[in-house]
């Protein structure tokens, strides 16, 4: 089984300044206010202001914890993700249970996806970062398993001194870490496709 915790900002919708994008594109025409919260309504999509596909290929939400992109190719791979029965996900973000309530019904999956952390390493009551606790526990669960793997996509993986010299030599883990303002790039998608393709070849063989 190939299980992946993947994060949310800088991975499957990239972080981008919401109203400078609305601002070069000329789409930001009024205000939407309710009793707790304002955010922002464009009459046409904006586009992130740094992107890695083409422009017309990003969906758009102002709903979405008050604006969110994602790539049209992305959520194309994560329903691929999702109706292979040798993968797992689970979110592995501060979104926590508004990945499942507000951005899977955007993207049309993920609303079954459990949590990779448990609430005890969420709320902090260990040192450490919260993501690498729950990483770390699933690999010390899991060592007795050489079929089991782990693929962790995070952009802050990349900037965790300490993720990269404990974890990055582990045999059962994979780690991606796209730039905040870009997401999962062409290339991320097809390693990750790899790494699936790779991780069912065994099974594959082993039944022939």
């Amino acid at each position: 089984m190939l299980t992946i915790a993947i994060d949310i900002d800088g991975v499957i919708s990239p972080v981008v300044n919401q109203a400078a994008s609305a601002n070069h594109t000329n789409t930001m025409r009024s205000i939407v206010r309710s009793t707790s919260l304002s955010y922002w309504l464009t009459s046409a999509q904006p586009v992130p202001e740094y992107h890695c596909w083409p422009q017309d290929q990003y969906r758009w939400s102002v709903k979405v914890m008050f604006g969110t992109f994602v790539a049209e190719p992305v959520i194309q791979l994560l329903h691929e993700l999702d109706a292979n029965p040798d993968v797992q996900i689970l979110w592995h973000s501060s979104w926590r249970l508004y990945a499942a309530d507000e951005l899977a019904p955007f993207i049309g999956v993920g609303q079954q996806w459990p949590q990779f952390a448990t609430e005890a390493e969420y709320n902090g009551r260990y040192s450490g970062w919260w993501k690498q606790r729950a990483v770390s526990r699933w690999l010390r669960t899991h060592a007795s398993d050489p079929s089991a793997h782990l693929l962790w996509i995070d952009d802050d993986i990349k900037d965790a001194d300490d993720v990269l010299e404990t974890l990055g030599a582990h045999p059962q883990l994979t780690m991606i870490s796209p730039q905040l303002r870009l997401g999962l790039t062409p290339e991320h998608v097809e390693q990750i496709r790899e790494l699936v393709r790779t991780h069912d070849r065994p099974s594959e063989e082993g039944a022939a």
